[in-house]
């Protein structure tokens, strides 16, 4: 399991959101009967994998598999000497660049995927916070549009953009020029030991996100 606490806080008062980004392995089914006799928490909203989620005016998209473990046993590249790339935001580049919760076809061996709503697999809009859950190490970090527009294609929606830009007009939505932040929690648990999860605090006001935001990746 996979945990993410989010602290959307106001100024009168603050709401807490805990994202619980559950393991990507089939399950059986509980059946109804089961599934009754377990109490839903209060304000809990059960959403689909993958999902793109509006909490205010903060856009998240999170998705429970580990695209980045598999992008990372598929990708083949060569950093220039004396070039500065940090590998994991690098990966996590391909996501927002090819619009795809899952940019990998075939999915690597194992993964729970159902190819058929690959459809369901597009990023509908550029979200503000990127949850990718990973085996690899955690990290925070923001991604410009420079790390991922190269290359990638046009036509991804602005998050909280003016509704039916650029629909039914031929014309492709404007492409966002916002950083985004990309979060790998890492695990809540590992094996027997405590493990980590990340902790994202979104303060207040009329400026951009990336300046109202604070993560941090704590260990258990």
């Amino acid at each position: 399991m996979r945990s993410i606490s989010f602290d959307l806080v106001r100024c009168t008062a603050g709401q807490r959101v805990t994202a619980l980004l559950f393991f990507h392995h089939p399950m059986r089914g509980m059946g109804h009967s089961a599934a009754r006799s377990f109490s839903q928490p209060p304000q809990a909203v059960a959403l689909q994998n993958p999902s793109t989620v509006s909490m205010g005016p903060l856009v998240v998209a999170a998705c429970s598999a580990d695209v980045l473990k598999a992008l990372s046993a598929n990708e083949h590249s060569r950093v220039p000497p004396g070039t500065a790339v940090e590998r994991l935001p690098a990966l996590a580049s391909h996501v927002l660049g090819q619009r795809s919760f899952y940019p990998l076809y075939p999915a690597a061996p194992g993964t729970c995927l159902d190819t058929s709503h690959y459809s369901q697999l597009q990023l509908p809009v550029m979200p503000n916070v990127l949850l990718m859950p990973s085996d690899l190490a955690p990290f925070a970090k923001l991604l410009p549009p420079t790390a991922w527009m190269a290359g990638g294609p046009p036509g991804l929606e602005v998050a909280g953009s003016v509704a039916g830009a650029g629909k039914g007009t031929g014309a492709a939505p404007p492409v966002s020029a916002a950083p985004v932040v990309v979060i790998n929690p890492g695990r809540l648990a590992r094996g027997a030991a405590g493990g980590t999860f990340a902790h994202v605090v979104v303060s207040p006001g009329d400026a951009p996100v990336l300046e109202r935001i604070r993560v941090e990746v704590k260990r258990v």
